[in-house]
């Protein structure tokens, strides 16, 4: 326990994920003074019930994007502030944040500031970073599954011609407009159109969704999807630019669905949500402490 600025004892809770993409490592010894670990499946619990009677001042999660997500969807509303340590595989959240490495975490930790920070909600299930359906969910997971086998490139031209045989289309109506894709992707927040940073965002508080749907509409359908996604994986191009990628920056939308319930990814976590789903921005819903002087 440590104490507060009107000398009241506060919690600082260490939540870390074994199973969190790199399971074998740990969070290390020594940087986190005064913290009490606590394993993911017994810390929302402990979470709770601390943040309820107002003795929670930060918990630092040690795990990947699922993992930060499943934390953040407890803290959302509070002032109790989420550290979020890179110890998964992808670590998107901690990274935008400017969360690098550990020298990162002892500097937040030393004198970080605490920032708020934009959710995304999917109905009533909260995201950090993006929620896709449609062929990008299994196509990232063949992709990492091909890449342990050849160069990554290789890996994502071939993860595409394979995902293309098996994806069935989606028939959605978005705010009155209907039509056929092979995949939605919604980010919260606006992220990168450039090549290799499409996962990254400058500002996480900007009150933004960012809808992104690939067509599967007209002659050839796959053929043309094809195209357009190894285009963007050989050479580098803006996927964005191909007449079969559509975009949107908005701050709230309504996808219909022809199914009662369709299977999304919320931070490469598969969830099942019932359709219609309405997505929004929660503006600023969350506390996070970051390195100083990290703009957001």
């Amino acid at each position: 326990m440590v104490t507060n600025a009107k000398g009241n004892s506060v919690a600082r809770l260490l939540i870390h994920n074994r199973e969190s993409g790199r399971s074998d490592t740990e969070p290390p010894a020594g940087h986190f003074p005064g913290f009490e670990a606590i394993p993911i499946d017994r810390g929302l619990q402990a979470i709770t019930a601390a943040r309820d009677d107002g003795t929670l001042e930060l918990v630092a999660v040690w795990g990947g994007d699922g993992t930060m997500r499943s934390v953040a969807a407890v803290l959302a509303g509070s002032d109790t502030a989420l550290l979020p340590c890179p110890g998964g595989t992808h670590n998107h959240f901690a990274l935008d944040l400017g969360i690098v490495d550990l020298d990162a975490v002892d500097a937040a930790l030393a004198g970080g500031e605490r920032l708020r920070v934009d959710v995304g909600m999917a109905g009533d299930q909260l995201f950090l970073n993006n929620a896709n359906a449609g062929w990008y969910v299994d196509l990232v997971a063949r992709r990492e599954r091909l890449e342990r086998r050849m160069p990554r490139t290789l890996a994502k031209a071939l993860s595409c011609v394979l995902q293309l045989g098996r994806t069935r289309r989606l028939h959605v109506e978005l705010d009155g407009e209907a039509s056929t894709v092979w995949m939605i992707w919604i980010g919260n927040g606006q992220f990168s159109l450039e090549p290799g940073r499409l996962a990254e965002r400058d500002d996480p508080a900007d009150g933004l969704l960012d809808v992104r749907l690939l067509r599967a509409e007209g002659t050839w359908p796959k053929l043309h999807a094809f195209t357009s996604m190894v285009t963007m994986a050989i050479r580098g191009r803006d996927p964005v630019t191909s007449p079969d990628l559509e975009r949107a920056l908005v701050q709230h939308c309504t996808i219909h669905f022809r199914r009662e319930s369709v299977r999304f990814a919320l931070d490469g976590e598969l969830v099942r949500l019932r359709a219609p789903v309405p997505f929004s921005c929660r503006r600023r819903a969350l506390t996070v402490l970051t390195p100083p002087t990290q703009p957001v």
